[in-house]
């Protein structure tokens, strides 16, 4: 019997390659020793900035504001 033009014609699989194995990569060593103090960041400042410093401590607006002609 001759095969039906319209049916899908299988293809034959290839075999797939196994996938290569690869040895875990290493860590970069780290710039610095665990128990050696971090480098300051200069950046950093202990201080809040002066807007902030205004908002946290002590309200001193009292004295600056006009007081209310009541």
């Amino acid at each position: 019997m001759a095969q039906d033009p319209f049916e899908p014609v299988p293809n034959p699989t290839s075999p797939v390659p196994p996938v290569p194995v690869l040895p875990p990569i290493d860590e970069p060593e780290p710039d610095r020793l665990p128990d050696e103090d971090p480098i300051p960041n200069p950046d950093e400042n202990d201080e809040p900035p002066i807007y902030a410093r205004r908002r946290m401590g002590k309200r001193q607006s009292d004295d600056r504001l006009p007081r209310s002609r009541n």
